[in-house]
């Protein structure tokens, strides 16, 4: 079988992780010294072995992949959630938690922490990492929106085990609703809330068509969709019965059982 990044159209160089690994060992030796930007690169180790999974599972490594997908969830828990805001001075030169909290970077390493916390089956942390979206958060990047915020804010409560309704409502009424097909993840969740079967597979096979019909990206976390894939994962976990239509199966990521590996 061709493959994956192939399937994409995308190159081996374009795929292959070593830059990758490069950028993490970097990041883990300014950790060591305690520079001044400890928070960016405690945020960036993280998010580098989540992307770096990405990598090896296009390339058809599936043990590097389940590897560094693991490998993330410790150091994004130690951002999310641990004291470094206690030790690592403001702007301002100051020690102040608070301080943090509208201006930390978090979208992008949060959709890949779901995206591998959701497919290894790492549920009790997820639960602690999920403690941390709020409406107070910032939109810190040029493609997070405030609706994808707003969907992980509700996701959020989904893996806190939080009743929450009228999920598709509040995200479809945010900027960047229709971008990527947001609306249509928040949507499935309120079917998953409701144990609607039915419904889940039909918005889900909406949303990855959408995706189906998007020209090529050579971003590699612009191939398969971690959105999409966290919230098949969510349906699934809840006891929904998912089956995607076969020219939909490849944006899907999903690994091999570990002991064929």
């Amino acid at each position: 079988m061709m493959p994956i990044y192939q399937q994409f159209g995308m190159s081996l160089e374009g795929v292959e992780p070593s830059n990758q690994l490069k950028s993490i060992g970097l990041c883990e030796a300014q950790i060591a010294k305690k520079g001044p930007d400890l928070w960016l690169n405690l945020h960036s180790i993280p998010l580098y072995r989540a992307v770096a999974a990405v990598r090896f599972y296009l390339i058809g490594d599936y043990a590097s992949a389940r590897k560094f997908g693991l490998a993330s969830l410790e150091p994004a828990t130690e951002y999310f959630t641990g004291n470094w805001r206690n030790v690592v001075k403001t702007d301002l030169g100051t020690i102040d938690v608070g301080w943090w909290h509208s201006r930390e970077r978090w979208v992008q390493l949060f959709g890949g922490v779901l995206l591998w916390g959701t497919t290894l089956g790492e549920w009790d942390a997820l639960r602690l990492i999920a403690k941390y979206p709020d409406g107070r958060r910032s939109v810190d990047l040029d493609d997070a929106t405030p609706a994808l915020r707003q969907l992980y804010i509700e996701l959020s409560h989904l893996l806190r085990d939080e009743a929450v309704r009228g999920i598709g409502a509040r995200v479809g009424e945010l900027a960047g609703s229709d971008f990527r097909a947001t609306a249509v993840l928040a949507q499935c969740l309120d079917a998953i809330n409701d144990h609607d079967e039915a419904g889940a597979n039909q918005l889900l096979d909406e949303f990855f068509r959408r995706r189906h019909r998007r020209k090529g990206s050579k971003n590699v976390m612009d191939s398969i969709s971690p959105d999409g894939t966290t919230v098949v994962n969510l349906a699934r976990r809840r006891g929904l019965k998912v089956v995607l239509k076969p020219d939909l199966e490849l944006y899907c990521l999903s690994l091999p059982d570990e002991s064929v590996l």
